[in-house]
């Protein structure tokens, strides 16, 4: 388990009705004491105005070309 979660956004896009995010989140091994890091992507897709999916991805890159952002 991890304990003194904290999660900071460092990139946000909105294109249509998809939002992409770059996180990354740290805390501390409860157990261990050890610091714990790590980044990943979020892809909310909405329709109507409501989430219908989220996709997570270690990769960023590969994150972006699934929210279509690879131009950008």
């Amino acid at each position: 388990m991890i304990s003194g979660i904290e999660i900071t956004e460092e990139e946000l896009i909105e294109a249509g009705d998809v939002v992409y995010s770059w996180i990354r989140i740290t805390g501390t091994g409860s157990s261990s004491g050890a610091p714990v890091e790590m980044e990943q992507a979020q892809v909310w897709r909405f329709r109507d105005g409501k989430a219908q999916r989220v996709e997570e991805y270690f990769d960023r890159a590969e994150a972006r070309r699934a929210a279509s952002l690879d131009d950008r």
